[in-house]
């Protein structure tokens, strides 16, 4: 059985980095260099801290280079660490001594709920009910949904790229007059959308693919301010009649999401074992929206 272990004390890697012998455009590329290599180099489980700060001197400016690994926060949490990061740098900066600081950060700390009460919150949950839940919603699918290449890609080392899109103005106000209108959250209509789409590349009228949830729903007093890895992937099954209306097709979402939400504390290993489908995902959809 996996067991985890924490250590009392652990100091981040910081280096620092003075770059004000180059011209702006350089200092920037070698920045982009410095940034490529973060994501490249990994994380040792083992031997390296999971947290690391590279700290650039530019003309005229700082950069700060912060790279952790996903294993101990999730997208929720970068918000709250950068508020503490520069509410602390701003307190030392007015003035505060090391000593000052640290005894703060201490108390802080005992005030607020830590990781360990979500951790014991979640291992009191029944499973069976929530493996009952998924496996009703799973039952009669024996597919994987992928975007498939039309050409062989060429071999490359990286592991992900990023490509940006923006919606239209007029599209997207269309979409939250949507949303408002039959009481569907935003992420509902992009969840359905994303499988309307998969459907259309695989020629179906059932598809799963992954969601994200932020997997703080537990009922637990400061969950919104602990830091940690809560975010869990679960299923989603867009199944489309050749009758149905797109607003019915919507409505039955947001419905099956509403009652998901109850056994999203359920991993997906956990569910793709279950259903008997070590494949049972091959594209996953991400509805970040949490405040800044």
């Amino acid at each position: 059985k996996p067991r985890q272990v924490a250590l009392r004390e652990r100091i981040p890697e910081l280096r620092w980095l003075d770059l004000r012998h180059m011209e702006q455009a350089e200092g920037q590329a070698e920045i982009k260099r410095i940034e490529d290599r973060e994501v490249s180099a990994g994380f040792d489980l083992q031997k390296q801290p999971l947290l690391r700060f590279c700290c650039v001197a530019l003309k005229g400016a700082w950069k700060l280079i912060w790279t952790m690994h996903h294993i101990i926060v999730d997208g929720w949490c970068m918000s709250l660490l950068q508020k503490d990061l520069l509410r602390y740098y701003e307190l030392l900066k007015g003035g505060m001594d090391k000593d000052s600081l640290f005894a703060l950060i201490d108390r802080e700390r005992v005030e607020s709920s830590d990781y360990a009460r979500y951790v014991k919150w979640l291992e009191k949950q029944e499973r069976s009910a929530a493996l009952s839940y998924w496996g009703r919603e799973l039952e009669g699918y024996n597919d994987c949904i992928s975007v498939r290449p039309y050409e062989k890609p060429e071999p490359t080392e990286l592991q992900m790229k990023l490509h940006r899109r923006s919606l239209p103005v007029q599209l997207w106000q269309g979409l939250k007059s949507l949303s408002r209108q039959q009481r569907i959250t935003m992420g509902t209509i992009l969840h359905t959308v994303w499988g309307l789409l998969l459907g259309s590349y695989s020629n179906g009228r059932d598809v799963v693919f992954g969601k994200v949830v932020s997997g703080r729903n537990a009922r637990i007093p400061g969950i919104d301010s602990m830091i940690g890895l809560f975010a869990n992937t679960v299923p989603v099954r867009v199944r489309t009649g050749p009758e149905q209306s797109l607003l019915e097709l919507l409505k039955e979402q947001q419905r099956k999401a509403v009652e998901a939400e109850g056994y999203s504390y359920c991993s997906l290993a956990e569910i793709q074992q279950h259903v008997g489908s070590e494949a049972l995902i091959a594209t996953l959809f991400a509805f970040e929206n949490y405040s800044i």
